[in-house]
């Protein structure tokens, strides 16, 4: 039996978002667990170093629970998760993993930059190279330039779960000295 639900798109989108009671009725848990399922697809692009370290369960449920905190205010799900190393850093359950929100940080960085306009390099740009003093040059570094400083073997981490599977166990080790 299909009933009229009297809430405006508003409500009923926030119904969706958030666990309110009206989750209870079946036809909003279709919605909502479409929604978190794309919130975990969109950690896993966005995020996935710490995706792997997290595993598929981990994710589902890092996505529900930052979703209900942060939800999605735009229609880009690439544009979601810009805020989650500071929530992670603020969860206490993970204060025993506090290279979560580190290891959050640089993904963010990599894939805001992934997303970014890659500057043009023309012929014109590059031939310049040939008539002018290479005193006279100067870096100019693009918006999305990041400088991290952390107390954790983050490239390490973020090697060991990217690198090839011939360098997959060097990058570990290394990840995993004291």
């Amino acid at each position: 039996m299909i009933s009229v639900i009297d809430v405006s798109p508003e409500q009923f989108a926030l119904s969706i978002a958030k666990n309110t009671a009206a989750l209870h009725q079946k036809g909003i848990l279709v919605y909502r667990s479409n929604l978190l399922a794309n919130a975990s697809r969109a950690l896993e692009i966005s995020f996935p170093t710490l995706s792997q370290l997290l595993s598929t369960q981990g994710t589902q449920a890092l996505a529900a629970l930052y979703y209900d905190d942060h939800p999605l205010l735009v229609g880009d799900w690439g544009e979601w998760g810009e805020h989650l190393a500071i929530w992670l850093s603020q969860q206490e359950i993970l204060h025993d993993i506090p290279y979560l929100a580190d290891v959050a940080r640089l993904d963010w960085f990599c894939h805001s930059i992934e997303r970014s306009e890659t500057p043009e390099n023309t012929a014109a740009s590059i031939a310049i190279l040939d008539v002018i003093d290479s005193n006279f040059l100067q870096l100019k570094p693009t918006n999305h330039l990041a400088v991290m400083v952390s107390r954790f073997p983050l490239l390490e981490i973020w090697q060991a779960h990217h690198a090839s599977e011939e360098s997959h166990d060097y990058w570990l080790s290394l990840a995993n000295r004291p």
